[in-house]
């Protein structure tokens, strides 16, 4: 069985140093790749309606396809450049759409998060 490798793109750059380093690493991997390029995806951060829509734990809708493939992926490569002592805030909107509880993480009988993502640390 093969390997699901998501590779988050956040690199704005074609030329970036990051995405280049990013791009051999997964030549050197085996499985099937999943590319998430956070500028050419339509990743908005969340409002109200997104939270009431994880309130009812219906996770059929479009906007949890990103949390189903981050949860699902066997191998999480992130490319993310450092600028000015932070990284892309599109990375943070991102995190903020798959961190979704039931589906990405639920929380222990002792109230402690605990991940349901098949990736290894």
């Amino acid at each position: 069985m093969e390997n699901k490798i998501l590779f988050i793109n956040a690199c704005v750059r074609a030329d970036s140093r990051t995405l280049e380093l990013s791009r051999h690493l997964i030549s050197n991997l085996k499985g099937n790749v999943t590319e998430v390029n956070l500028y050419k995806e339509n990743i908005l951060p969340l409002d109200g309606e997104g939270l009431k829509k994880r309130e009812r734990h219906d996770y059929s809708g479009e906007e949890f396809k990103f949390a189903k493939e981050f949860r699902d992926a066997d191998i999480i490569i992130v490319a993310a450049p450092f600028w000015d002592l932070s990284f892309p805030s599109m990375l943070k909107v991102y995190f903020e759409n798959i961190t979704i509880s039931g589906l990405t993480f639920e929380y222990s009988d002792k109230g402690r998060p605990v991940g349901k993502c098949k990736a290894k640390k």
